[in-house]
C-alpha cells in the first residue's frame, strides 16, 4: 500500500493538533507547526491519518489524525 507524502498547511501560530482518532473529541497526541512533511496513511470522513517522526526521538514515529483542511500537496 503506497503512502503519499503530504505537507501540513494552515495559519495557526500555536500549531495544528494531531489527534488520536478522526474526531475533535479524541485526545490530542501532539501539535505541529505548519509546513511539516508527513506521510499520509488513510482517510476517513474529512480526516487524514498521518505518520511522522517524533520531535523527541529520531527513531520514534507518531501516528495520528488531522482534519483534511490542514493537508496540502507538495509542490514539485
Amino acid at each position: 500500500n503506497k503512502r503519499e507524502v503530504m505537507i501540513l498547511v494552515g495559519n495557526n501560530s500555536t500549531g495544528i493538533n494531531i489527534r488520536q482518532g478522526p474526531s475533535i473529541l479524541t485526545a490530542i497526541l501532539t501539535s505541529v507547526k505548519t509546513n511539516k512533511i508527513v506521510t499520509k496513511i488513510n482517510t476517513l470522513s474529512g480526516w487524514t491519518e498521518i505518520e511522522m517522526n517524533s520531535s523527541s526521538s529520531k527513531s520514534a514515529t507518531i501516528k495520528g489524525w488531522i482534519k483534511d483542511d490542514f493537508i496540502g500537496s507538495i509542490e514539485k
